[in-house]
Formats: structure tokens, C-alpha cells, sequence
């Protein structure tokens, strides 16, 4: 997949970027936005993930406290968010797949 543009990002954002950290902090900005509410609707930029070494975060926007969980799979990002400051952290079972990867969510 091409690199999200760069006004997905903050200033501070874009000084720490890379192809691969782009496609990582792409994916969170996209699950908060959808917790949010407003999907792809919402500015990315106004959403700032300093915490991208750990695979979990959370951050407080708009009066909403959202936590967002980062996980990988082969040659893909995969993140989820919920609107709410300590969600229950899912079990995640790779599911094997001819095309990629599959997840599925308990």
C-alpha cells in the first residue's frame, strides 16, 4: 500500500516518520477516528500517537479518552480502539488464510 499523505500527520508526527512508522501511525489514526465515530469523515492530523514503540496507547481528544492496541501480521498493520480510557484487552487468534491473514476476536 502506498504511504499515507503526509497531512494525515502533526508537525511532530512527520519529523519521525518512515515508510514503515507511516503505515503503523496510519492504521491507529484510522481506529480512532472510527471509535470516534467519524471515520475517514475526521482530520487525522488532529490526532498526535507519540507512543508508537509500545503497541498499545491511549489519548484524550475531544473529551473522549481512547485507547488504541496495535498488533501485526505478516506484510500488514492491524489496530482497534475503543472510546474508552481502559478497554478489555481482546484475544486475538490468527486465523490461517490462503490470501494474507485473518483475525478473529474474542
Amino acid at each position: 500500500a502506498p504511504p499515507p499523505a503526509s497531512r494525515a500527520f502533526t508537525q511532530k508526527e512527520r519529523k519521525l516518520l518512515s515508510a514503515s512508522t507511516a503505515l503503523a501511525r496510519w492504521t491507529i489514526k484510522e481506529a480512532l477516528l472510527k471509535a470516534l465515530g467519524t471515520g475517514l469523515a475526521g482530520d487525522p492530523s488532529l490526532l498526535e500517537i507519540d507512543r508508537l514503540g509500545l503497541r498499545r496507547g491511549r489519548i484524550l481528544h475531544a473529551g473522549h479518552r481512547l485507547s488504541w492496541r496495535l498488533l501485526t501480521c505478516p506484510g500488514h498493520w492491524l489496530s482497534i480502539a475503543e472510546d474508552r480510557e481502559n478497554p478489555p484487552s481482546p484475544t486475538v487468534r490468527w486465523l490461517p488464510v490462503q490470501a494474507g491473514c485473518a483475525a478473529r476476536f474474542f
